[in-house]
């Protein structure tokens, strides 16, 4: 299952595809591959230390899933050029220069694999206290972006913001309720 939230006050719980099922799921991040202003989940997975009796699973390759009103999509990892085999329990998103992101994941016991992700968007850097963006875009959709220390089962996201195109205000708020306020120039 995964939760997503819609911008609705709640959550809606969403069962996966059988095909998504067939090995674990740990290591997961969020990013807006199409820089639509809706996020993307990127999971990896596989579990080797299992029991005797049952053996390793191995059938995940990284799975690429989204929402539509008509339900999940989902691509596998090797469809897409993100081939994630292996047995892997975390993943992390960092920025590289001029909008690129990088998904670093490390396969247990073995080696640390680097994706490129070529995200061209303006970025910002949560401050130090600052958990939420709220995104108000040119055609009055309202986006919220939330940043952790620590985002996931041994995941983890870099703590700044790749902003959608036809963003007109961003407010970062902090634990204790105080506001920056950003208004695009464009």
């Amino acid at each position: 299952m995964i939760l997503f939230n819609l911008g609705t006050d709640s959550l809606t719980l969403v069962g996966l595809k059988p095909e998504m099922q067939i090995s674990s799921n740990f290591g997961g991040i969020t990013v807006d591959v199409d820089n639509d202003g809706v996020e993307e989940v990127i999971l990896s997975g596989n579990f080797y230390s299992s029991n005797v009796m049952n053996g390793p699973y191995t059938g995940s390759t990284g799975y690429l899933l989204g929402w539509k009103e008509s339900g999940i999509w989902s691509k596998r990892g090797h469809e897409i050029n993100l081939n994630l085999r292996g047995d892997r329990k975390s993943m992390s998103k960092i920025k590289g220069p001029e909008g690129v992101q990088f998904i670093v994941s490390a396969r247990n016991d073995g080696k640390v694999t680097v994706h490129k992700l070529s995200l061209l968007g303006e970025e910002l850097k949560f401050k130090k206290n600052e958990f939420l963006a709220e995104i108000e875009m040119k055609n009055g959709q309202k986006l919220r972006r939330e940043a952790y220390y620590g985002s996931g089962y041994l995941s983890q996201d870099s703590r700044y913001l790749v902003l959608p195109k036809d963003w007109k205000k961003i407010t970062f708020i902090t634990f204790d309720k105080r506001e920056r306020t950003i208004i695009s120039r464009k």
